[in-house]
């Protein structure tokens, strides 16, 4: 009985060992500060740089930009999955105007 229980609890172990190891991604936004296309890696305003993917189009990004940074660490190298940049306005370049939200404040006095 006890082997059928070491066994039964060494196979639910081994089961659930790979979701111990699997990546887990984070997600950083930011300025871009600079761009090196021949290191593939993007740093942004606060320093921290990351490994662009494979097949990233470095030339899509430029200093100034404000993205959004899928990533997964790789040792203490930040690699990249995924990178959105933010919306702009088509015809000034400039991002795009929040809406307002319509919120009012009410006091109370007794």
């Amino acid at each position: 009985m006890r082997t059928l229980l070491m066994t039964a609890a060494v196979a639910a172990g081994l089961a659930f060992a790979p979701a111990a190891f699997a990546a887990t991604t984070h997600v950083a936004t930011g300025t871009v500060k600079s761009v090196d296309a021949t290191a593939m890696t993007v740093t942004l305003a606060n320093g921290k740089s990351y490994h662009l993917p494979a097949k990233y189009s470095a030339g899509k990004l430029k200093a100034g930009e404000k993205v959004s940074i899928t990533y997964h660490m790789n040792g203490t190298s930040m690699d990249a999955s995924k990178i959105t940049m933010s919306r702009t306005s088509m015809k000034s370049g400039k991002p795009a105007a929040k809406a307002s939200a319509m919120t009012k404040s009410a006091t109370t006095t007794k």
